[in-house]
């Protein structure tokens, strides 16, 4: 059972904050148009329980016919520390796929 780590020594919690508010998906240029144009495999990961990220994701599934969407079970937002096995054998699975 492989589990991600993150320890609060490990980043600035002001580099975190500004990061959070520049990056913040509210603040982000609609990109399914966008990825739309693009014909290459995409992968998207949202967790189950990220209702609101699942559904967006699911939207873009249906407009984008390479991506590829895996829904992670017991993971909601922050999909490679709430359930990292599943995570990473899917995105194992996909890059072996490209290869």
């Amino acid at each position: 059972n492989t589990t991600l780590s993150r320890k609060q020594e490990d980043y600035d919690r002001k580099a975190l904050a500004q990061a959070l508010r520049n990056w913040s998906v509210g603040r982000q240029q609609e990109m399914l148009q966008v990825l739309a144009r693009d014909d290459r495999r995409m992968l998207w990961v949202a967790g189950e329980l990220d209702t609101d990220y699942s559904a967006k994701a699911r939207e873009a599934k249906e407009r984008i016919p390479p991506l590829e969407l895996r829904i992670v079970e017991k993971a909601g937002h922050r999909v490679p520390w709430e359930n990292t096995d599943r995570f990473l054998d899917e995105l194992a699975t996909f890059l072996t796929s490209i290869g």
